[in-house]
């Protein structure tokens, strides 16, 4: 019988629509042994995530026990209930001058405060009642994400409220509300938990599979040179910021003024020249398909995308500070053609 592939293991384990740690280990198994072999792809990894994604269920309404069920209702109610008088308490005030009142009364950082802590506090009551709804539906997903959100809102609004009243009410029903929407989010997400989980697993091991080979950080067949991830793009951006500048430094020292020594930084602390890292960057997306086309090809393109991105920055900066300067932007100032090619010496 022949062995099953990595997508027939993962179809197997989600059959049932759910995903738990034994399954996880499981895919995870099966990808190791096929990585001893040929290391599973970026795109294949992504097809593994797609048919988890796929076949997972989230908890129906009627599968909740009894007191998730009640609490869903409890949400939709309390949410709609909070809405309504939030808004009926806020109109009379609009229409009798009450805020305005207020308002003129206070320093605006405590009236930036208070509007801080009243959006919150709305926005929190939305949220709840959009909770109860996708649990109603048996959004699993949608309602822990949700929750999420609402987690973040609430702890926004309970530091403003801490601001203006300290220890009080108001401050332990945010901390309850808090608790509540953490163990609510803990109790629906276990698949979810396990679905990230494997995801980091498959990671973890395309690292140290590339390791192994020595190639950690290229590209899959066919993708290009590099991986254009982030660790690669943020170190192209680093790099590039510091061989421009000191490039930018040796042709003012040796051109523009011999023997005078003078910093070029872009940036008030540390040895970085922004405009040549998002270049290197910039050029770096654009050639990494053509990593083995002819050497003058690759010169003429970093030219064209260096001396194109430079020119567009220096006009830019140029136009936005010139009604500041009181002087008439010109297109001849802004760069030199002439020394465009220098975008190639990194």
């Amino acid at each position: 019988m022949a062995e099953k592939d990595i997508f027939e293991v993962t179809r197997d384990v989600v059959a049932g629509g759910s995903l738990d740690e034994k399954g996880v280990e499981t895919i995870l198994a099966a990808a190791r042994e096929r990585s001893e072999t040929q290391p599973l792809t970026t795109k294949e990894r992504s097809e593994i995530m797609d048919i988890v994604k796929d076949r997972m269920k989230g908890l129906a309404f009627s599968e909740l026990p009894m007191p998730l069920r009640v609490l869903s209702v409890f949400l939709i109610i309390s949410g709609a209930l909070g809405i309504a008088s939030g808004i009926t308490a806020l109109l009379p005030m609009m229409h009798s001058g009450f805020l305005e009142e207020t308002l003129g009364q206070i320093t605006a950082t405590t009236a930036l405060v208070i509007a801080i802590a009243a959006i919150g506090s709305f926005v929190s009551t939305v949220l709840s009642l959009l909770v109860g709804l996708r649990l109603i539906k048996g959004k699993r997903g949608a309602a822990s994400a949700l929750i999420n959100v609402n987690i973040a809102v609430t702890v926004i609004t309970l530091v403003c409220e801490f601001m203006l009243y300290g220890i009080g009410p108001l401050l332990l029903f945010n901390v309850f509300q808090i608790v509540v929407q953490v163990a609510l989010s803990t109790y629906l997400n276990p698949s979810l938990v396990n679905e990230s989980n494997l995801e980091r697993g498959l990671r973890k091991l395309d690292t140290e599979v590339h390791a192994k080979q020595g190639t950690l950080g290229l590209a899959d067949p066919g993708e290009g040179y590099i991986r254009l991830d982030f660790f690669n793009l943020f170190w192209t951006f680093m790099v590039g910021s510091i061989i421009g500048l000191i490039v930018e430094i040796i042709w003012h020292m040796v051109v523009v003024d011999p023997g005078v020594y003078q910093d070029r930084a872009g940036l008030l602390w540390g040895p970085f020249s922004p405009i040549y890292g998002v270049g290197a960057v910039l050029m770096t997306i654009a050639l990494n398909r053509f990593k083995d086309r002819n050497i003058i090809f690759v010169f003429v393109v970093c030219t064209i995308i260096g001396g194109g991105f430079e020119y567009f920055v220096s006009w830019f900066m140029e136009v936005a500070s010139a009604p500041r300067r009181g002087i008439t932007p010109t297109s001849s100032s802004v760069t030199c053609s002439a020394v465009a090619p220098a975008w190639n010496s990194p």
